[in-house]
């Protein structure tokens, strides 16, 4: 009755123009909410230009931003078409990683807020390959993202987290290293089940970590 009497409320609100009230959009299940965490988030912002500089600017939870890239650890860090941010090593702070094209990504740790640290070569994700697509995820349920990364003409990546700040490449192993054109990649789940999906202007695909099989579908 009560979604009845709603409905109604929106309708005739919009029909006599009347500002309608937040409650009415309120819902009546008990779940977990979201969080808006917007006034906390900086932005990190970069080019395909190898020759522009990657710039950080701080959030004042002002409404303005102001640059802080030399403090940030970003000084002469160029290019960079895939930008991910991700807590890849559950310290509770944004991690972030640079995917590059032709010369090695970048992985940055976050110190802290204070800083970033260019960590990649250390936690073994440096990658050299021309890079299309990357996203983070949990694929093996243990709670630490993973890795994984199209490469252009090369073999792709995935690069599993060991849980001690460092990674190794399984994406042979796991059956993702597929030899295509992929120009996005993203993660996903449904119930106790990881997906890898990618996708380009001729093929998609699907890779599921419970029953370790991929779907390949040709458009």
């Amino acid at each position: 009755m009560k979604r009845l009497y709603d409905r109604w409320r929106i309708r005739r609100a919009s029909a006599e123009g009347v500002l309608i009230p937040p409650s009415v959009f309120e819902s009546q299940q008990g779940f977990p909410r979201f969080v808006n965490v917007a006034k906390e988030l900086g932005l990190v912002t970069s080019t395909w230009h190898t020759s522009r500089q990657l710039r950080y600017f701080r959030n004042n939870g002002t409404g303005k931003f102001t640059e802080r890239t030399a403090d940030a650890g970003f000084q002469a860090i160029f290019g960079g078409l895939n930008l991910i941010h991700a807590d890849y090593d559950n310290d509770g702070d944004l991690d972030l990683f640079v995917g590059n094209e032709g010369f090695p990504c970048r992985l940055f740790g976050n110190e802290r807020g204070a800083s970033f640290l260019d960590v990649a070569k250390h936690a073994g994700a440096t990658n050299s390959g021309v890079v299309k697509g990357s996203c983070l995820g949990d694929y093996n349920g243990l709670r630490y993202p993973e890795l994984y990364i199209s490469n252009l003409d090369g073999p792709n990546k995935l690069y599993r987290n060991n849980r001690n700040g460092r990674f190794t490449d399984v994406a042979k192993e796991a059956g993702v290293v597929a030899r295509t054109l992929v120009f996005r990649a993203g993660s996903g789940a449904s119930t106790t089940t990881a997906h890898l999906i990618c996708s380009s202007p001729h093929i998609g695909l699907i890779w599921s970590s419970s029953s370790k099989t991929i779907c390949v579908c040709v458009q």
